[in-house]
């Protein structure tokens, strides 16, 4: 008998041990399966218990990437983000597959990657140091709308029928305001509408008034410049 006891005081602490794992309580006759599950739950809880699995193991992922801030304009500012620096790493991720610009001059126009990449080029070529300043942000539903005021020196042209300035010229900073409206889609850029003062921007970097007298109605009017010719780089 006394061997026994010995026996049974020895395997006790084998079977509380950490390194042992337990199996799970059977519910007792009569118990509710609510109660035994609240059982099993209390035991996966206990320290030495496997971890549960995380959020990303339990299903795939969502189908469109989603910022990672979720904030709804972490895209738009991401977008302002790019302009700034020229780093066109940032465009994967940012735009729908079928993403359009629209403007009083452009009135809608596809907008794919290469087309952003070389509207960047193309001003941060005649302003090296072109910024972006946000002002303003307000946020409606799938809509970002961002006040901005860009700047920068102008260096060499960027209209095309706007000379470029002299090189012993004094640097010239040009400071203009924009409205930029994104539209957004699962966090996606899939429009953008903008209004920016293109007739200041001019003025800033050498245009003039027309000062030429009027002529009479009858007169013939001078040929205006080819569309090709005219056609400005067009502003972001």
């Amino acid at each position: 008998m006394l061997m026994k006891l010995a026996v049974s005081l020895i395997a006790l602490p084998l079977l509380t041990s950490p390194g042992v794992v337990a199996r799970p309580p059977m519910p007792q006759a009569g118990a509710s399966p609510s109660s035994a599950t609240a059982s099993a739950q209390a035991q996966a809880a206990s320290p030495g218990s496997p971890a549960a699995p995380s959020a990303s193991q339990a299903g795939p992922l969502p189908e469109y990437p989603l910022p990672s801030t979720g904030a709804p304009d972490a895209m738009p500012r991401r977008y302002i983000e790019m302009w700034n620096t020229g780093n066109f790493r940032l465009l994967e991720g940012m735009f729908t597959p079928q993403p359009r610009l629209h403007s009083e001059r452009l009135d809608s126009l596809a907008m794919p990657a290469r087309l952003v990449v070389n509207r960047i080029k193309v001003w941060r070529n005649c302003m090296p140091d072109f910024n972006y300043q946000i002002l303003d942000t307000i946020s409606q539903g799938d809509k970002v709308v961002l006040r901005v005021e860009y700047s920068g020196t102008y260096e060499k042209q960027c209209y095309n029928d706007i000379p470029a300035p002299p090189p012993d010229a004094p640097p010239m900073k040009i400071r203009v305001k924009e409205i930029l409206i994104f539209g957004l889609d699962h966090g996606m850029i899939s429009d953008i509408w903008e209004e920016d003062d293109e007739l200041r921007a001019r003025l800033q970097m050498g245009a003039k008034w027309c000062d030429t007298p009027a002529q009479p109605v009858s007169a013939p009017l001078a040929s205006s410049p080819s569309p090709a010719a005219a056609a400005p780089q067009s502003k972001p």
